[in-house]
């Protein structure tokens, strides 16, 4: 029925408390009485909340291309359209040299 925590989690307690599943999720002892799962060291090595989606982190924006004839290495900053657009100008040439490889600012 549930194929994951957080969908067990989301069951049972709606949309909102999803970061602290831990405290609605009850297990009992061996005497019968329920025990939060929180308390227990049943978790101690869970690490599954800790996952950052990649796209959340800074990147590095910068893209690197060198001069055919002298080897010069020209960085473009691809902050803007424009930016990004020049650099794919440049990057499709194949015979690029220091005079076109220049990025505009």
């Amino acid at each position: 029925m549930f194929n994951c925590h957080a969908n067990f989690a989301k069951h049972a307690s709606g949309v909102k408390n999803l970061p602290m599943w831990r405290t609605k999720v009850w297990v009992l002892n061996c005497n019968g009485e329920k025990i939060k799962l929180g308390e227990r060291c049943f978790l101690r090595y869970y690490k599954g909340d800790e996952y950052v989606r990649p796209h959340n982190k800074v990147s590095q924006r910068d893209e690197l291309l060198s001069c055919v004839t002298c080897y010069k290495v020209c960085r473009f900053e691809l902050r803007t359209r424009d930016a990004c657009r020049t650099y794919h100008d440049v990057a499709a040439r194949e015979n690029r040299t220091c005079s076109n490889t220049i990025p505009a600012r």
